[in-house]
């Protein structure tokens, strides 16, 4: 199965795709679980982006500068004005895109598969190791602090 794109959910959630592709889409989701979870994700995401307020300023901010440094006797020569001027448009968006990416980053977390922890249990035992309850091989810890803390608890 092909699973749908991140593009193709924006896609598909702005409004963007055409009829056709936007019924395949929405059959896929209706049966792909994973799909659907990361859909229901990006539209948490397009929603709270939606309640944002957009300010709009009056006259360009650079220009505000431009004026605050010349009354303070700073000269800016027009080259240096606009590298200052792409230079915080391009940092603006930096920390605009690195946002953006570290909350859905932190939004989303998969399920480890079932080969993946068959594969954690068979490294254990390859190592001679046992698992626990807690199904690592550093569970061991767990009674070996606990039968630290009772023989402790015993000699006081």
């Amino acid at each position: 199965m092909q699973h749908l794109t991140e593009a193709q959910l924006l896609d598909l959630i702005g409004g963007h795709s055409g009829s056709d592709e936007r019924a395949a889409a929405e059959d896929h989701l209706a049966a792909c679980e994973s799909c659907r979870r990361l859909n229901q994700q990006l539209v948490n995401t397009w929603e709270v982006l939606g309640q944002w307020e957009t300010i709009r300023p009056g006259r360009d901010i650079s220009e505000r500068i431009v004026i605050a440094a010349g009354s303070r006797g700073m000269r800016c020569p027009s080259a240096w004005r606009r590298f200052a001027l792409v230079a915080l448009k391009t940092a603006a968006s930096i920390v605009l895109a690195a946002a953006i990416g570290y909350a859905a980053g932190r939004s989303y977390r998969p399920e480890p598969s079932a080969a993946a922890r068959n594969l954690k249990q068979q490294a254990a035992a390859s190592l001679y190791l046992d698992t626990f309850e807690s199904g690592t091989p550093a569970g061991l810890s767990e009674y070996v602090l606990a039968a630290t803390k009772e023989s402790g608890e015993k000699e006081q």
